[in-house]
């Protein structure tokens, strides 16, 4: 994997890795396909990168969220923290992707989300994961402030 040279710059306001990350979401491939990274600070900035098949830098981006949404972040984050992270099996299918998910909170490997992987998160795990997947999909949105 690539890892590039320079990060995108912190945004006014708020420090991209003073504090380290709260929650990262980073979208990974065993093969030579797209992959980036969603980075959020307990600050309340954050940072996205795409890099493309060929290694180039596709996309960068960044923002500091309002007050509102720090709030909601840090309850979010909670939530996360408190999450079991337990899987159980289940039934599989055949297909397979390279591309993979990893989510890590305060710097801790907690989920690995794989096409078909046979594995099932448990209820309070899948409920933190689809809420921080919406609140990061929301401040995406807005493109930061």
């Amino acid at each position: 994997m690539l890892v590039l040279a320079v990060r995108p710059p912190p945004p006014d306001g708020c420090t991209s890795n003073r504090w380290g990350y709260a929650l990262e979401i980073d979208d990974r491939s065993d093969a030579r396909l797209p992959y980036g990274y969603l980075r959020i600070t307990p600050n309340g900035g954050w940072n996205q990168v795409v890099i493309a098949a060929d290694g180039t830098l596709q996309t960068a981006r960044g923002g500091c969220m309002s007050r509102a949404d720090h709030a909601r972040f840090m309850r979010i984050v909670d939530e996360l923290q408190h999450a079991p992270w337990t899987t159980r099996p289940v039934a599989t299918c055949a297909a397979y992707s390279p591309s993979y998910r990893e989510v890590r909170v305060l710097g801790k490997l907690v989920y690995t989300q794989r096409m078909c992987d046979g594995l099932a998160l448990d209820s309070a795990s899948q409920r933190a994961y689809a809420d921080a997947l919406a609140f990061a999909q929301s401040i995406q949105g807005a493109g930061g402030a």
